[in-house]
């Protein structure tokens, strides 16, 4: 038991349990049970001990400090979201569309005059505002999923990164980030272009 209790308190109780299933000291629910039992006298053991000494010793361990708040207090819903999120993908879909007419024109002509350009360059940099939010938002997204990855499976930040990165959230903000690059490069173009002329 001596081992069992090195481990929890060192926090190695998972690295024990392996290597107690691996070595067959731990094969059937009624080990399973009495070692859980066991590591619950430990947890309160240890809750009454922490307790005790941060009567009179609360600064030293760190006791008292500010607990970082959950995610869904950090994201707490917006009445107005809903709305919010109808115009901007109204205005992106706007912008994708004025994007396709541009690829249409390219594949028959050669050429732009000045003044289709300036109004070019003009109107995307307008729709910009709507295509940074969208950015944000879903940036806001893939870290909230983040910070549950985190949180829920008790995950260092690289690792639960690596794991985001296969979610939805972080494929949608990656792609509006891709989006906002690709209309900033359009932009600059057709401004090079009038110019130019």
């Amino acid at each position: 038991m001596s081992v069992i209790k090195k481990a929890f308190f060192n926090g190695k109780l998972s690295q024990l349990v392996n290597e107690m299933q691996g070595a067959g000291n731990l094969s059937s629910p009624e080990e399973a049970k009495e070692l859980k039992t066991y590591l619950e006298s430990l947890k309160e053991q240890n809750k009454s001990v922490v307790e005790e000494m941060e009567q009179g010793f609360s600064e030293e361990l760190g006791a008292g400090e500010v607990k970082p708040p959950s995610v869904e207090e950090l994201t707490k819903d917006d009445p107005n979201l809903e709305q919010w999120e109808r115009e901007k993908d109204k205005a992106i879909e706007l912008v994708k569309a004025k994007m396709k007419s541009v690829r249409d024109k390219l594949g028959k002509e050669t050429s732009f005059n000045i003044k289709e350009l300036q109004d070019l360059a003009f109107e995307l940099s307008f729709w910009t505002m709507w295509i940074s939010q969208d950015e944000i938002y879903k940036r806001q997204l893939w870290k909230k999923k983040l910070i549950q990855i985190m949180e829920e499976h008790n995950l260092n930040r690289r690792t639960a990164e690596d794991y985001s990165e296969v979610t939805n959230e972080y494929r949608d903000f990656k792609l509006a980030q891709d989006f906002r690059s690709i209309v900033d490069s359009l932009i600059i173009s057709a401004r090079r272009g009038y110019s130019d002329g």
